[in-house]
């Protein structure tokens, strides 16, 4: 089995992005993989702590420019988004767009049409993680699903005719 490239996409901060709970998930992860994460974050030397103290190898690197984020979500098998509060953020929308496979804690209450999954504990995500390095139809199944979302719900277009109807109602309201 070649080896699998996952990178963790958001800054290191513990309480919103939950970083720290994606490093103990990769933790119990059994199939070989290679890990990239970024050198940044209020809780970065936390980061690196805890990824010694549970035996995994996390290659950090340096923070690129936005427009170069792309770039290192199509050299990745796997894009790890957000394990905090429950939110959509921009990592996770763009990593979709790019057609990655994206694992992102998202709170469907308020997601109801978005594919990404409600992870409820460290063991889920983890077993989430092992299905989607292992199981190729169940990866292309949710790419399709997560590009599905971004198309009908995130693309220039829509998001235009949105915030138009957003200014409008702030004139006549106002």
């Amino acid at each position: 089995m070649e080896l699998k490239k996952i990178l963790i996409a958001s800054q290191h901060n513990f309480q919103i992005k939950g970083t720290d709970k994606f490093l103990h998930a990769l933790a119990h992860v059994k199939v070989p993989f290679k890990v990239k994460t970024f050198n940044g974050g209020k809780d970065i030397e936390k980061a690196r702590v805890l990824a010694r103290k549970i035996g995994l190898e996390v290659e950090f690197i340096k923070t690129v420019p936005h427009d170069k984020m792309n770039e290192l979500f199509w050299s990745a098998d796997l894009v790890l988004g957000s394990f905090g509060v429950g939110q959509l953020d921009t990592v996770a929308i763009e990593a979709m767009a790019c057609g990655r496979l994206v694992v992102h804690h998202l709170l469907q209450r308020f997601y109801p049409q978005c594919s990404l999954q409600e992870i409820d504990s460290v063991e889920e995500c983890s077993s989430l993680i092992e299905k989607f390095l292992t199981d190729e139809k169940a990866v292309r199944k949710q790419v399709e699903a997560q590009l599905s979302y971004v198309r009908s719900t995130h693309m220039a277009p829509i998001l235009a005719e949105r915030l138009d109807k957003i200014y409008t109602k702030q004139l006549t309201d106002g």
